[in-house]
């Protein structure tokens, strides 16, 4: 996949970096790679021309993946997982939540995690520390991964373009108020680089907690409303410039 680009974030820490997949689709693909010897493991595995750009590339450098960490189970983060056979899948223990609303293509079985993570649960992988944090409202089975003292995975509770313009949050009504819990709970994180599954990082705590508190400014605006609001009417100071603000409609007829 020619357009796939590489960017170094640390020591051995990669993101590879995919285009939207179609006209007026502003979200990218995020693949994030932790290597440690000839041994790579992944988070989230995207779709499988998204896991054939990395593998071939990570090939190409001695490199063989072992491990997938599922930030969560929608079918644009795990149906890589399909050519990469062998890799270990690591994912939250709601995963079964979140394949009962959106079963994935060719069912869940393929899918099924080998090691369960939950709120608290930590590994390490070669030189990398890892924490996980339960933060559902995109999805039951959401999970943001902390990567040593210096980065967070923070699954799509935060979604931006390949460029940083921020995206409306998608969540369903009724998942809001976890939405939101769990945006505050990564707020607490905001002296380490977020990492989003679709967008560019956003480094320093004061961006982190301006970005993060205009998502909480659209969920919590949602929310207070006494009856559920038009976009126009979220519009100021909140949903104003998202992208993919259609969204809203989306997200209040789901509840």
């Amino acid at each position: 996949m020619h357009e796939m680009k590489r960017f170094e974030l640390g020591d051995r820490l990669i993101r590879y970096q995919f285009p939207p997949a179609a006209a007026g689709k502003h979200y990218g693909f995020n693949i994030y790679a932790m290597l440690n010897g000839a041994e790579a493991m992944l988070i989230d595995a995207g779709y499988e021309q998204h896991a054939s750009a990395v593998l071939a590339d990570l090939q190409s450098r001695g490199l063989s993946v072992t491990g997938v960490i599922a930030s969560h189970f929608h079918e644009d983060h795990i149906m890589g997982v399909r050519v990469l056979p062998g890799a270990r899948l690591l994912g939250s223990e709601r995963f079964s939540e979140t394949f009962a609303q959106h079963p994935p293509d060719g069912g869940p079985e393929q899918f099924t995690p080998g090691h369960l993570l939950r709120d608290g649960s930590s590994m390490t992988f070669g030189r990398f520390s890892l924490r996980f944090l339960s933060t559902p409202g995109h999805s039951p089975c959401s999970l943001c991964t902390c990567i040593d003292q210096d980065f967070i995975h923070v699954a799509d509770n935060f979604l931006a373009s390949n460029e940083g313009e921020p995206i409306l949050p998608f969540a369903k009504l009724a998942d809001f108020q976890d939405q939101i819990l769990s945006l505050k709970k990564i707020r607490r994180t905001s002296h380490l680089t977020l990492l989003p599954g679709h967008g560019a990082s956003v480094v320093g705590r004061e961006l982190v907690e301006r970005e993060i508190d205009r998502r909480l400014g659209y969920l919590e605006a949602v929310v207070d409303s006494p009856v559920p609001p038009t976009r126009q009417d979220v519009a100021d100071g909140c949903a104003a410039g998202f992208l993919h603000a259609e969204w809203h409609e989306h997200n209040i007829g789901a509840a």
